[in-house]
């Protein structure tokens, strides 16, 4: 089975599903996600092509049976967190599976609740049954080891470290931050989010500060970096 040969509609009933759970395939790159397709099936787990549909109706079968979205956000990070928010919405659990993660990305996952993030730097056999675990709760979460040096796991529950821009700012700051390495005029900032042009000067003030930047490109670029814009 793989995701060329899946149909586009779901012809299976869920509630009689010989299968220990579900994965939801999105953003999966078509190489990959025929290796993922045919090993999560050998571990019984289920591959479908992430869709809403495919949603509504595991939504809709009410069978109790486990599932898990994969998401890859690589190729468009800020579509694949748009689904995401509609995974969290509807309470299915979701793990990031990706070749390299950015501070923005890691962020914005444990905001949304995300069950972990899996780099590709391991065997499949291994991704697999990290994939597994997870999906039938036999694992609650899992930060692979690039993920865990953006990470500060002493409180219990992941945060950005403190080398991180989402750490050194504020939510308003960050929002400013984020509209400025967009290349927006101070003016252009102050009228999208409804505030004085004082008060995003401040802003802008006080992120160059916290952030130690000197001018607006090294800001660009930091923003780029950490995959708050793309380049």
């Amino acid at each position: 089975m793989n995701l060329a040969s899946m149909p586009d509609k779901s012809i299976f009933d869920y509630s009689s599903l010989n299968y220990s759970g579900v994965a939801l395939l999105s953003e999966i790159s078509t190489c990959l996600g025929q290796v993922l397709s045919q090993s999560l099936s050998i571990h019984g787990i289920k591959p479908e092509i992430h869709s809403d549909h495919i949603i509504d109706e595991l939504m809709g079968a009410n069978s109790g049976i486990p599932v898990i979205a994969i998401l890859d956000p690589l190729n468009d990070p800020h579509a694949t967190f748009a689904r995401a928010k509609r995974l969290q919405e509807c309470k299915i659990p979701m793990v990031f599976l990706t070749q390299k993660i950015k501070p923005a990305w890691l962020g914005w996952a444990l905001q949304l609740g995300a069950s972990g993030w899996i780099t590709m730097d391991s065997p499949v056999e291994e991704i697999v049954s990290i994939i597994s675990q997870l999906t039938t709760g036999r694992m609650k979460q899992f930060w692979s080891s690039k993920a865990r040096q953006m990470l500060d796991l002493s409180e219990g529950k992941p945060q950005l470290a403190g080398d991180c821009v989402a750490s050194k700012l504020t939510s308003r700051q960050l929002e400013v931050f984020v509209q400025l390495a967009k290349g927006k005029t101070v003016k252009e900032v102050a009228t999208d989010m409804n505030l004085s042009e004082k008060s995003i000067d401040s802003h802008k003030y006080r992120i160059m500060q916290r952030l130690m930047l000197h001018d607006r490109v090294y800001l660009s670029r930091l923003a780029i970096r950490e995959g708050y814009i793309d380049a």
